[in-house]
């Protein structure tokens, strides 16, 4: 968890954080309801929620203790469970940045984002993917060892 904190921090951490704004386009939103669900620090949390009013979903408590809190956020520790509780056709924007590989049933969640959306909403879906590991490891780390077992290692797919 330390190594993903500092990843965050770090300029490539940055530069995600960055470009995912820069492709939402909604740095003058303001008042939007957003769900953030796998908050991790609660970086893109704290992000929107200057300006807009937001709930974030995280299941490690040790990084919601750690979390990024400049700004007022609703903060819920739960897992994907939670999301059926929450308010139907509700939400201008939902935030799943680089969680899905890491749930059993990520197609009933994406079912439940849709109950959860406004009609006019956006969905924000990041997932990590082998290419991107394979370089992050060999370019970013400099361990092109860690890269090529990765490369070599049976795929999983999503299907």
């Amino acid at each position: 968890m330390k190594q993903y904190l500092e990843l965050i921090n770090e300029p490539w951490g940055k530069m995600f954080y960055d470009i995912i704004n820069h492709q939402l386009n909604l740095n003058n939103s303001k008042d939007l309801k957003v769900l953030d669900f796998g908050s991790g620090f609660g970086k893109t949390a704290n992000s929107f929620a200057q300006f807009n009013i937001v709930t974030a979903i995280e299941r490690n408590e040790e990084m919601v203790q750690n979390r990024f809190n400049n700004y007022d956020y609703e903060q819920i520790i739960a897992d994907e469970k939670m999301l059926e509780q929450l308010p139907k056709n509700y939400y201008d924007l939902i935030i799943c940045h680089n969680v899905l590989e890491y749930i059993d049933d990520y197609q009933k969640v994406c079912r439940i984002f849709s109950t959860l959306i406004k009609k006019d909403g956006l969905i924000s879906i990041v997932k990590h993917n082998l290419n991107g590991t394979v370089l992050h490891n060999a370019i970013l780390l400099d361990n092109p060892k860690k890269a090529l077992d990765i490369f070599k290692s049976p795929i999983v797919k999503l299907s």
